[in-house]
């Protein structure tokens, strides 16, 4: 049972069979996460056309199968935003959306690493951003609802950077700081980024 089944597809039940397939190999990690989320995957419901059919919903996978402990980051940030989480009553909507595109997820850029390397960051305080080798999840409080968004990392994904505008192909996205286009050869893609400051006028 979830909360909010009327409103969307709800993967609360697909935490269990998400688990159980998972089998022996399920990370120990999981546990101490699954006693974090309390109740709240209960009160998690799919945003229209949101949901990834790519296999399991990318919340469960993401939560139940992390390699690292951005599963109990996660939870911990969920008690902060919804400190009380009691099952069968009514409480805080928690939206969840899968996207394709990592710039998809709200107020993120790109940053560099104490290597110089290019990753991905929050450029605003109120989208709380974590990441393993497998996936990118975004959390922001939306005043009604907590939202949650997932990007699922892939061997084949790359990004490419560009000066050109004219050089991103199938753009997806576009304001006044950035064009991102995607290119997909399944079961690889790539992003394209051109940061607009670096157009010559």
């Amino acid at each position: 049972m979830a909360m909010y089944e009327d409103k969307g597809y709800c993967p609360n039940n697909s935490f269990l069979h998400c688990a159980m397939e998972y089998g022996d190999n399920i990370p120990k990690l999981w546990n101490r996460t699954r006693e974090l989320l309390g109740d709240r995957t209960a009160y998690m419901v799919y945003t229209p056309n949101g949901v990834s059919y790519y296999g399991w919903p990318y919340v469960c996978d993401a939560l139940i199968g992390a390699t690292s402990t951005m599963g109990i980051e996660i939870a911990c940030q969920l008690q902060n935003m919804i400190p009380e989480c009691t099952y069968a009553e009514t409480g805080r909507m928690i939206l969840v959306t899968d996207v394709l595109n990592p710039f998809a997820i709200p107020h993120i850029g790109r940053g560099y690493d104490s290597n110089g390397h290019e990753i991905l960051v929050s450029i605003d305080p109120s989208m709380h951003l974590f990441q393993d080798d497998r996936y990118i999840c975004g959390i922001i409080d939306e005043g009604t609802a907590v939202h949650m968004y997932f990007f699922k990392l892939s061997q084949g994904f790359k990004m490419v950077v560009v000066d050109d505008p004219n050089q991103v192909p199938e753009v997806c996205y576009k304001d006044d700081a950035y064009i991102v286009g995607v290119k997909k050869e399944y079961p690889d893609f790539t992003v394209y980024v051109c940061r607009m400051e670096h157009k010559e006028e």
